[in-house]
C-alpha cells in the first residue's frame, strides 16, 4: 500500500526538470533573446560606424582630388608667371595638403575614439547583463533546490502519515478481532450454560412432547436471524421458563412460583404456549 502511494505521488509531482522548465523557462528564453538583440545592435552600430568612416574618407578624398585638380589647372594657367608666384602657389598647395591631412587624421581619430567608446560601453552593458543573468540563475537554482527539498519533505511526511495510519488500522483490526473472539467465546459459554440449564430443567420436570417441541422451537428462534448476537447477550438476563405441569399436578412448587413472578424479557413475541393443566 505504501509503495503504490509513493509511486502515485511521484507520478503526480512529475519531473523536477519539467517543473523548472515550466517555472523559469520563459525568463531564460527572455534573457537569451535580449542577449541576441544586444549582439545584433553592437554589430549594426559597428557596421554603421564603418560605413560613416568610409563615406568621410571618400568625401575627403574627393575634395582633395578636386582641389588638386583645380590647383593643377591654375598652375597650368600660371606657367608663364613669375617664379615667385609659382613658389607661393606651391606653398599654398602644401599648406592646403597639410591641413587636409591634419583634418582627415583628426576626423579618423575622433571616429575611432567614438567607436572605441561605443564598444567599451556595449561591453560593459553585456558584462552587466551577464552578471545579472548569472545572479538570477543562481537565485532560480536556489529556488528550485528549495522547492525540491519542500517536495521531498512533503513526500516523506505523506509516507510517514500513511505508515502511521496503516499501523493504526492494523492495531485496530487486531484489537477488534481479539474482542470478537472474546465475545464469541463468552457467547459460546452462555449458550452452553443456557442449554445445560434447560436440560437440567427438563430432567427435573416432566413435560409433554408438545411442550418440549415448543420449548426447543422457541430456543431455536432466539438463536436464529440477524438478532443472534443481541439475543445471546440478553440470555443471562432472561427469566427461567415456566416448565409445563402435568394434568394431575395442581400445586405449584417454589421454583414454579418464582418463575411465574418473573416477567419474560425478549425482543420477539413468544408463541402462545399450550397449557396441560386440567
Amino acid at each position: 500500500m505504501t509503495d503504490l502511494t509513493k509511486a502515485d505521488l511521484r507520478e503526480r509531482l512529475g519531473n523536477i526538470d519539467q517543473i523548472r522548465d515550466i517555472l523559469f523557462g520563459p525568463q531564460t528564453r527572455e534573457f537569451l533573446t535580449r542577449l541576441e538583440q544586444l549582439e545584433r545592435n553592437v554589430a549594426n552600430q559597428g557596421q554603421e560606424l564603418r560605413s560613416r568612416i568610409d563615406e568621410v574618407r571618400q568625401g575627403v578624398t574627393a575634395d582633395i582630388r578636386s582641389d588638386i585638380e583645380k590647383l593643377d589647372t591654375k598652375i597650368r594657367q600660371l606657367v608663364l608667371k613669375d617664379e615667385a608666384e609659382k613658389n607661393d602657389i606651391g606653398k599654398q598647395i602644401e599648406t592646403i595638403h597639410k591641413r587636409i591631412v591634419t583634418v582627415a587624421d583628426e576626423l579618423e581619430e575622433a571616429l575611432m575614439d567614438d567607436l572605441k567608446t561605443s564598444e567599451e560601453t556595449l561591453d560593459q552593458r553585456i558584462k552587466t547583463l551577464a552578471a545579472k543573468e548569472d545572479e538570477e540563475k543562481f537565485e532560480l537554482r536556489q529556488q528550485v533546490d528549495l522547492l525540491s527539498k519542500k517536495l521531498a519533505s512533503h513526500v516523506e511526511a505523506l509516507d510517514e502519515a500513511i505508515d502511521s495510519q496503516t499501523s493504526t488500522l492494523r492495531d485496530d483490526f487486531l484489537n477488534s478481532r481479539d474482542r470478537l473472539q472474546t465475545d464469541l467465546s463468552d457467547l459460546r459459554t452462555q449458550i452452553f450454560e443456557e442449554l445445560e440449564r434447560y436440560v437440567s430443567m427438563l430432567s427435573e420436570v416432566k413435560v409433554s412432547k408438545d411442550d418440549m417441541a415448543e420449548l426447543l422451537f422457541e430456543l431455536g428462534l432466539r438463536l436464529k436471524g440477524s438478532e443472534f448476537v443481541p439475543e445471546l447477550q440478553e440470555v443471562a438476563n432472561l427469566p427461567d421458563l415456566n416448565p409445563p405441569r402435568l394434568a394431575e399436578d395442581t400445586t405449584p412448587t417454589p421454583l414454579e412460583s418464582d418463575d411465574l413472578a418473573k416477567p419474560p424479557v425478549s425482543s420477539r413475541k413468544s408463541r402462545p404456549r399450550r397449557s396441560t393443566r386440567a
